[in-house]
């Protein structure tokens, strides 16, 4: 089994790796291998799970990660969590993951200091009794859940930091029996790649607009900053007049820090001039980065493009 990750290790986009696990649970609780499959047998009212050895640490740099997991149930009518990750366990009120009722409903879930954003998909309990894959792919902004290979929905508010304890396979509660396929639970680095030391950064905004002749009637919304006010982004902007009859076309991104409402505005006036504009920003928590297009007497056509990247 491959050594656990140490420190800030990054792992290569796109490499996986089975997490190193320890089984969380108390006798008469059992945890058999049998053929491809780890078997979880619960035989009371109690939660255990197949627990990851080692923790995602809150400094990680890959920011970008997914967690796969192989999973069914001798009776799918038994509610259980194929796969999640929280804080530590038994943190419920940090958590990301999968929760199945045993009767008709299978719940995605981030919840961050005990505030929960669900989705809901319609299961029978016999759809569990043979083999899925579960997977979460995680963004600070976005958590996608997947059911083999196939994407059910993007949570985007309530999303928890890292630390993170990735768990499979627990009742909610017993008894159950559940069965863990191997390669157990995969770890991987995202597409998006990592930050600092990686070469790599997270583009999380874009606007890229021709043609227009006419002003925008509101804000565009490049990203919503989660709950999480400590990361430094990089915001670009660019316009570009292809016709100008008169007036001038400002294009305006506009973010919060400090409490305090800031712009960075790039225009044009002159055909085929290029503008453009770039700054460092350190937006705060629960707030976004907007773009709008105006006019100022303008009469012309323009062209816009503006990105924002999380650098650490």
């Amino acid at each position: 089994m491959p050594a656990p990750p140490q420190g800030n290790m990054v792992l290569p986009d796109g490499l996986g790796q089975t997490i190193p696990f320890t089984f969380a649970g108390v006798a008469p609780d059992t945890v058999t291998y049998s053929g491809q499959y780890l078997i979880l047998k619960s035989v009371g009212a109690t939660t255990p799970a197949i627990k990851s050895m080692t923790v995602i640490p809150a400094n990680i740099p890959a920011r970008a990660m997914s967690v796969i997991a192989t999973v069914r149930a001798a009776d799918g009518t038994r509610p259980f969590l194929p796969l999640f990750m929280e804080a530590q366990k038994g943190d419920a009120n940090n958590f990301i993951g999968f929760l199945w009722n045993g009767v008709a409903t299978l719940t995605l879930r981030c919840r961050r200091n005990g505030t929960a954003t669900d989705s809901t998909i319609s299961k029978t309990p016999s759809f569990f009794e043979t083999d899925h894959e579960y997977r979460i792919d995680y963004l600070r902004n976005q958590v996608t859940f997947y059911i083999d290979g196939v994407s059910q929905n993007n949570l985007i508010t309530n999303i928890p930091a890292p630390p993170f304890v990735c768990e499979a396979i627990e009742p909610n509660p017993g008894p159950a029996t559940l069965y863990l396929k191997f390669p157990f639970v995969i770890i991987g680095a995202g597409g998006s790649g990592a930050l600092v030391g990686s070469g790599m950064v997270q583009l999380y905004g874009l606007d890229n607009r021709s043609g227009l002749t006419s002003a925008d009637g509101a804000p565009i919304v490049l990203f919503h900053i989660n709950m999480e006010g400590d990361h430094v982004y990089r915001i670009t902007a660019d316009i570009f007049a292809t016709a100008v009859a008169a007036g001038t076309a400002n294009y305006t991104i506009t973010w919060t820090e400090n409490a305090t409402t800031q712009t960075m505005v790039v225009s044009a006036s002159v055909l085929n001039t290029i503008a453009t504009a770039t700054d460092l920003i350190n937006p705060d928590a629960s707030t976004d980065i907007t773009a709008q297009l105006t006019f100022v007497g303008f009469t012309g056509t323009v062209k816009v493009a503006a990105v924002v990247e999380e650098l650490a």
